[in-house]
């Protein structure tokens, strides 16, 4: 299944990204992260989430999404780094 192109927008939105992070320091400050060495995130889009966690807390990330035009922004945007996938 294919996102369309106004749903691409409004899920890839520069603006969702710093919001989306916010939220994710939040929820991860009440979590114990010393064990966790590797996230699977499901529904990865173009990757601006699992690069945060990589940056942020030099996690290793499995990305996968189901548009395979999602993935290969993700793969163009961050593909030089071995801890995302």
């Amino acid at each position: 299944m294919r996102m369309s192109r106004l749903e691409k927008y409004f899920v890839n939105r520069r603006q969702r990204g710093p919001r989306n992070d916010a939220l994710i320091e939040r929820a991860l400050a009440k979590v114990d992260k010393s064990d966790i060495r590797e996230v699977l995130e499901i529904g990865c889009g173009v990757g601006h989430t699992a690069h945060f966690l990589r940056g942020e807390f030099d996690f290793s990330l499995h990305g996968v999404d189901i548009d395979a035009e999602q993935i290969a922004k993700a793969t163009q945007a961050y593909g030089g780094d071995p801890k995302l996938r």
